[in-house]
């Protein structure tokens, strides 16, 4: 297939549409699509249009079985239920054709369940980029716990075959044992290690995938970070992109989540020792949580 591929991989909560959008603003010839197979019982219209491109099969019947829809690749390949071969028959059916029909040569896909096949999608797409966005564990959690739909009554993910990747999906049987009993905040604390650490390995075995924190690229006052991201996603072996890039677009933001879950400064002790269990180590290797502000709820 001849067209060059970017995707845009993260916990969600972390701007990945607008970063896509962005890109097939700044970059020629570029063609950017966000989650173009989401099965929404909520938007029919969009339910019908993916229909068309993917075919019943692919949205409704094979994902009640949950054999489609990259969720449930994903999360087969995570627990070791299919071998490296059928993961890449899987990868390639679900997205072969649907390139085909893009007339611009570049294609970038921001849908964050690209995590979980971020270690096995250059098995089909040998040439393909990945661009892993990783965000600060506490204000990733209060977003989640703002805007909803992941462990609370609105997560959709038990209809149609499809479900998250629990604690016993990685051997953590004791965790597992208290997992339906944990609140919705340990919970998330748990999603953003798993999920920041499939990105994390992804990234260290091969220099075609890279991660930029959240922050850098979004709120810092240093444009050097979106700019780095943005050329490296137009470079593409002897094929280099142009790039117009403007600094000033960094000030738009979208999709905020407003809602009662405070920041972490108002967070309790507890609440604080929960999160540092789950995701200490690896939001260290990120440079988060230094300030003596958090270390100071950490020892009371």
């Amino acid at each position: 297939m001849n067209k060059n591929l970017v995707y845009i991989v993260s916990g969600g909560r972390t701007g990945t549409q607008y970063f896509g959008d962005l890109m097939s603003d700044l970059i020629e010839d570029t063609f950017s699509v966000h989650e173009p197979d989401l099965l929404d019982p909520f938007d029919p219209l969009r339910l019908v249009r993916a229909t068309r491109v993917f075919g019943i099969n692919h949205m409704i019947f094979g994902r009640i079985a949950g054999r489609t829809g990259i969720r449930n690749i994903a999360r087969r390949w995570q627990c070791g239920l299919v071998d490296r071969a059928a993961i890449a028959d899987a990868i390639r059916a679900h997205r072969d054709a649907y390139y085909r029909t893009v007339p611009n040569s570049l294609i970038i896909e921001s849908y964050y369940q690209w995590y979980g096949l971020a270690d096995v999608v250059r098995d089909v797409y040998p040439r393909c980029k990945v661009i892993g966005l990783v965000r600060d564990p506490r204000d990733w959690v209060t977003s989640w716990l703002n805007h909803g739909g992941q462990h609370d009554r609105r997560d959709l993910t038990r209809l149609f075959g499809q479900r998250r990747l629990r604690p016993d999906d990685f051997g953590q049987t004791e965790l597992m044992a208290r997992w339906p009993e944990a609140r919705r905040f340990e919970k998330h604390c748990w999603d953003w290690w798993m999920i920041n650490s499939r990105i994390t390995e992804a990234a260290a075995v091969s220099d075609l995938t890279r991660v930029w924190r959240f922050e850098d690229v979004f709120t810092s006052d240093d444009p050097s970070h979106l700019e780095s991201l943005l050329y490296f996603a137009a470079e593409h072996g002897a094929r280099r992109y142009d790039v117009t890039f403007d600094p000033a677009i960094r000030q738009e933001r979208r999709n905020a989540s407003r809602g009662r879950a405070p920041g972490w400064r108002a967070w309790d002790c507890e609440q604080a020792r929960c999160l540092e269990r789950h995701c200490g180590p690896l939001m260290r290797v990120y440079g988060y949580g230094l300030e003596p502000e958090w270390q100071a709820k950490l020892q009371g």
